[in-house]
């Protein structure tokens, strides 16, 4: 007699019913057989492409030489963080920042010097920020922080905190004696405007207003200097 709610289990059932599974498409004709092979080549022939593209879309968004997003991305996701940022009501910041001096730098110390310092920058940028944060390079030697969920009092604190680490860091790309570099930078915050152009043109507004009052004090002698 079973016990109540105990049932015998048939495993010999349950192997032929294994068996027949296994041995279900070697008894398909050979036409299907054939198909599902070839979907199966097809299908892999996809994978294989979409990693590819996904790789290309990867190396067309990043900037080669500090390893930053560039400005065709930065653009794309500004419109995006934009809409998704007003639709949810939530904070959205940019930061713009521009290398004081790096002329001098590419005029004495050469342009292979100058590559060194963007990608001094560059390295440091990524480092400073959060996983979600969208550090760019605008082209030449100006940078952007696109900062989702992050309001101007942190905005300008991530601006000041690369500012730090930059004028501390032990991988400082040497220089010719006289020949510095400092940092200027300006944020806003999507509350202040009403669109992403004039999100960009807020923050750089406040960035070349900085950079004038450095250009009205004595340059420092070294190191990098937030405005």
């Amino acid at each position: 007699m079973k016990r109540s709610g105990v049932y015998p289990v048939d495993r010999t059932s349950i192997k032929e019913s294994a068996n027949e599974s296994i041995g279900l498409r070697s008894s398909l004709p050979a036409d299907v057989g054939s198909y599902i092979a070839e979907l199966e080549a097809t299908q892999r022939l996809l994978r294989r492409e979409i990693d590819r593209l996904s790789i290309f879309r990867h190396l067309a968004f990043r900037d080669d030489l500090t390893g930053l997003y560039n400005r065709r991305y930065f653009e794309e996701r500004l419109a995006q963080e934009w809409s998704r940022a007003t639709r949810f009501e939530v904070p959205l910041a940019l930061v713009v920042i521009d290398l004081d001096g790096f002329k001098l730098v590419n005029d004495v110390a050469g342009h292979a010097a100058g590559d060194l310092v963007l990608a001094f920058v560059g390295r440091h940028m990524i480092e400073e920020c959060r996983g979600f944060d969208i550090p760019c390079r605008l082209g030449g030697d100006e940078f952007a922080y696109l900062l989702p969920e992050t309001d101007l009092v942190g905005a300008r604190a991530l601006a000041e905190r690369l500012a730090a680490r930059l004028d501390s860091a032990t991988d400082r790309p040497a220089l010719p004696a006289g020949v510095t570099f400092g940092l200027s930078f300006g944020a806003a915050t999507r509350l202040e405007v009403v669109s992403p152009t004039q999100l960009v043109e807020r923050a750089d507004a406040e960035m070349y207003a900085r950079k004038r009052d450095r250009k009205s004090e004595a340059a420092p002698p070294s190191g990098i200097v937030a405005a």
